[in-house]
C-alpha cells in the first residue's frame, strides 16, 4: 500500500504542479481554477455512482452519506479548501521562480498534519479513520521532530533572496494541512468519491461566482481552449488517485507521500524551467531518511 500511495501521489503531484502554474500565471485564473475543480467534481461523481451502482444501490449510498452536508467539519474543510486554492496560486504567481522554495512551505505538513491527526482526531470525532498507533506520546514528538528536522536540513541551502513573499511560504502550510486532516478524514468516514465530489463542486461554485463577478469569462477564447483541455483531462485522471491513496493510508503517510512526490515534481521542474543544479548528495540521503523513517512508522504502527 505504501508504494502504490507514492505512485498515485506522485501523479496526482505532476498535474497540480503543472495545473496551479497554468491557472496562477493565466489573466482568467478564477476561470482556469473553475474548470479545474468542476472537472474533478464530475469524475468523482461518475465514479461514486458506478461504484454504488456495483456495490449497492445508489439511493442507499446517498442516503447514508448525504449527512455531510449538513456536517459542520464539511463546512470548514470548503472554506479551507477555498482559501488553500487562492494561496497554491498566489504562491505559484508571486513565488514562481522557485518551486523548490513552494515545495519547502509544503514540506512543513509533514510535521503539521501529524500534529493535526494526534490533537484533532478525538476533538473532530474522528475516532473511526485510519490512524497511526503511536505507543506513547514521546512516539509521536520524535516522529514530528525528526521531520521537522530532517525538512528544515534538506532546505537550509535552498532558501535565498529569491523567495520574493516569505509570509505567503509560511502561512501556505498551515492552511493547506488544516485541509488535507479534514478532507482526508472526512473521505474516511463517509463515502470517500461522494466526499470528493462535494467539496470540489462547491469550490467550483465558488470560482464560478468569482469569474462571473470579474468578468473573466470575457476574456475566455480559442487561445485557452488547449491549456483548459490538459489541465482538466489530467485532472479528471490524477484526483481519483488522491481520493484512492486517501482511503487506503493514514492521512499522515498521504502527507509523506505526497511531499516526496511534490518534491521529485519540483526538481524536475525547477530543472526545466529554471535551469537548475543537480539534485546533492546531502538531498538525496535526507530524502532517504524521510521516506525510511515513513516506512518504518507505516510498518511498525499501522
Amino acid at each position: 500500500m505504501f508504494a502504490i500511495g507514492f505512485l498515485l501521489l506522485f501523479c496526482l503531484s505532476f498535474c497540480e504542479n503543472y495545473n496551479m502554474r497554468v491557472a496562477g500565471n493565466s489573466d482568467i485564473r478564477n476561470v482556469y481554477t473553475f474548470f479545474i475543480t468542476f472537472s474533478g467534481a464530475v469524475i468523482s461523481l461518475i465514479i461514486f455512482l458506478l461504484l454504488s451502482y456495483y456495490n449497492s444501490t445508489i439511493l442507499d449510498v446517498y442516503n447514508k452519506n448525504i449527512g455531510i452536508i449538513y456536517d459542520p467539519r464539511f463546512q470548514i474543510t470548503i472554506m479551507l479548501e477555498m482559501f488553500g486554492i487562492w494561496l497554491a496560486r498566489k504562491n505559484h504567481k508571486v513565488n514562481k521562480n522557485n518551486i523548490t522554495a513552494i515545495n519547502f512551505s509544503l514540506f512543513f505538513s509533514l510535521a503539521l498534519v501529524p500534529v493535526f491527526a494526534f490533537l484533532g482526531d478525538s476533538f473532530f470525532g474522528f475516532e473511526n479513520t485510519l490512524q497511526i498507533g503511536y505507543e506513547s506520546n514521546l512516539e509521536f514528538v520524535l516522529f514530528v521532530s525528526f521531520m521537522t528536522l530532517l525538512t528544515i536540513l534538506y532546505f537550509m541551502d535552498k532558501l535565498n533572496s529569491e523567495i520574493k513573499n516569505k509570509y505567503l511560504l509560511i502561512l501556505f502550510p498551515i492552511i493547506l494541512s488544516g485541509t488535507m486532516f479534514l478532507s482526508g478524514k472526512l473521505m474516511q468516514t463517509y463515502d470517500s468519491f461522494f466526499t470528493a465530489f462535494l467539496i470540489t463542486f462547491s469550490v467550483s461554485i465558488f470560482y464560478f461566482l468569482l469569474s462571473l463577478y470579474k468578468r473573466e469569462f470575457n476574456a475566455l477564447n480559442k487561445s485557452h481552449k488547449k491549456s483548459l483541455i490538459i489541465i482538466c483531462s489530467s485532472w479528471m485522471i490524477a484526483l481519483p488517485m488522491n481520493t484512492i491513496a486517501v482511503k487506503i493510508l493514514a492521512i499522515e503517510f498521504v502527507t509523506l507521500l505526497k511531499r516526496m512526490a511534490q518534491l521529485i515534481v519540483g526538481i524536475i521542474l525547477d530543472k526545466k524551467y529554471n535551469k537548475s543544479k543537480k539534485i546533492k548528495l546531502k538531498d538525496k540521503i535526507i530524502i532517504f531518511f524521510i521516506i525510511f523513517i515513513g516506512f518504518l512508522v507505516y510498518y511498525y504502527r499501522t
